[in-house]
């Protein structure tokens, strides 16, 4: 058989299989291995494994291992489109007994459960049970770079023990990667533990985060653990670590420099051994600059740190994102409502101040109040974008008009397009309505 007829078999296989040589180029993919990973083969075809690691190419750590150890390597990962993988690489030894090559099959394990469901063989039998429908929606599935770049550091820093600081608005899934990031490390089968830093009373801080002993204070009835104690072993993510005081910053510091703590009211120092996540909205830097933020902490958080991006700057995962959740939401509530092009393309002009967490709801509240099997643009209603503003600051009475005006507009747009409909609905003459739609280049 030649090579080009073996090629045309191996790009039958539904699994990805890739070939590195002895000095880790890739030497073959097959077309579901390209697909999976979204390039083609110019992309990928010799270059070496580190060569393709520094592009965002990954596949882990164990291509070199299989190399060095001359073993099988399992592995699982998470490719660019946000779908679990699981890969097999296989080294094929030279009449010397050295590796000449490895082979890596990668499969898909959406796929791996729908072929074992055409076998009738029981879902229980298999190691990874089907994930819930709550967990398919961490991250959703979109494909643009930035969804590329989260989903690589992810795959590329689960399996180390380092503190990672996630950094973003709020909104853009900060706990959701830093669950991810728990579940591909090699801690997944030991405790998370998520605390909000932001909504403990300072006055409880140390007893929630170290435990107490019984007898400690007026209630203590007996000894309670605290969140170290329960993630011991497994990961402990700081949501909104920015607000912690810095008194807490000081205590919070010595457990992760000493690995050791002791309850509230105790003596004995119990060691532990948690890996740490953290995240804040705010500007943790400039915190620091300003004595809010103890430096040595942020220094000590700050070893891996993933900036990701608001929605407005994701342009590229709307469309994605918008499909995702119109499906999600059709299935939980049994509908089947589509989405009219004038829909989407208001959806992608709002500024998603709230950003994926924004988007969610108003998807999910559009599917809810929209009677028809068409959501069209007279159901969608403009956020309200006072509700990002301070409430308490006071802004010149022109703009506060101003602002007003051109959200009864934006509104009417929506609803009516023509400037005589819209006039005879505020009650303005045709005059005004086309002037301020000029004026505040509604469009």
């Amino acid at each position: 058989m030649d090579y080009e007829t073996l090629c045309k078999i191996l790009d039958h296989s539904p699994d990805g299989i890739f070939i590195w040589d002895k000095d880790t180029v890739l030497v073959y993919a097959n077309k579901a291995a390209l697909e999976q990973n979204m390039v083609n083969k110019e992309e990928f075809i010799g270059h070496t494994w580190e060569e393709l690691k520094e592009n965002d190419h990954v596949f882990g750590g164990f291509v070199p291992l299989a190399f060095r150890e001359k073993r099988i390597m399992h592995a699982k990962s998470i490719g660019p489109s946000g779908r679990e993988k699981y890969i097999t690489n296989t080294p094929v030894f030279d009449s010397e007994g050295n590796v000449e090559y490895v082979i890596a099959t990668v499969r898909e394990l959406e796929t791996f459960i729908s072929d074992i469901g055409k076998l009738n063989i029981p879902i229980g039998l298999l190691n990874e049970p089907r994930k819930p429908p709550e967990d398919e929606r961490t991250l959703c599935m979109p494909s643009g770079i930035h969804h590329k770049r989260i989903i690589n550091f992810i795959n590329r820093m689960a399996s180390t023990t380092a503190t990672v600081l996630i950094l973003g608005e709020s909104g853009t899934g900060k706990s959701e990667i830093a669950k991810l990031i728990h579940k591909y490390s090699n801690r997944e089968k030991e405790p998370f533990v998520a605390v909000n830093c932001g909504a403990i009373p300072e006055g409880l801080l140390e007893s929630a985060f170290f435990g107490y002993e019984k007898g400690a204070f007026t209630g203590a009835s007996s000894m309670k653990m605290g969140y170290f104690e329960v993630a011991n072993k497994g990961t402990l993510f700081l949501d909104e670590i920015g607000e912690l005081s810095l008194p807490m910053q000081v205590k919070l510091l010595r457990v992760l420099q000493e690995k050791k703590f002791h309850r509230v009211g105790g003596t004995r120092d119990i060691s532990i051994d948690v890996r740490i996540l953290a995240a804040t909205n705010k500007d943790l830097g400039a915190m620091v600059a300003a004595g809010d933020f103890r430096s040595d902490l942020y220094y000590r958080l700050n070893v891996l740190q993933l900036m990701v991006p608001p929605l407005r700057e994701r342009q590229e995962d709307m469309p994605d994102l918008i499909a995702y959740f119109l499906n999600y939401y059709n299935k939980i509530y049994s509908t089947s409502k589509t989405m009219s092009d004038g829909v989407v393309k208001k959806l992608m002009k709002m500024p998603w101040h709230g950003n994926i967490r924004e988007l969610d709801n108003m998807i999910e509240r559009l599917v809810l109040l929209c009677p028809a099997p068409v959501i069209t643009e007279k159901y969608l209603i403009e956020q309200d974008d006072s509700i990002y503003k301070n409430k308490t600051s006071l802004v010149p009475l022109k703009k506060a008009v101003e602002d007003a005006e051109k959200r009864v507009l934006q509104q009417a747009f929506i609803m009516h397009k023509d400037c005589r409909s819209i006039a005879k609905a505020i009650g303005v003459s045709y005059v005004t309505v086309s002037r301020k739609l000029k004026q505040y280049n509604i469009t």
